[in-house]
């Protein structure tokens, strides 16, 4: 069975990103907002290998096209917990 997005399991998360959609992706929780707001839940590193590891992650959802806006604007809201 599939644990649990962390962003479901905490009550005030679970409201800040209700409607939001839930992903695990490179073992880091997410969550998609419809405004196409960006919530990380990373693994605990150093803060250079959380940047680089968030940029990556980021770099694909956008490729993938699950930030469509990003590719417009070239900025996405992005909040990364760890």
């Amino acid at each position: 069975m599939a644990k649990a997005n962390f962003f479901q399991q905490i009550p005030d998360l679970k409201i800040l990103t209700f409607g939001s959609k839930y992903l695990s992706l490179l073992n880091c929780d997410i969550a998609l907002t419809k405004n196409e707001n960006i919530f990380i839940k990373t693994p605990k590193m150093g803060d250079k290998k959380t940047k680089k590891y968030v940029d990556n992650v980021i770099t694909y959802m956008v490729d993938e096209g699950f930030v469509p806006k990003a590719k417009h604007n070239k900025k996405v809201h992005v909040w990364v917990y760890n």
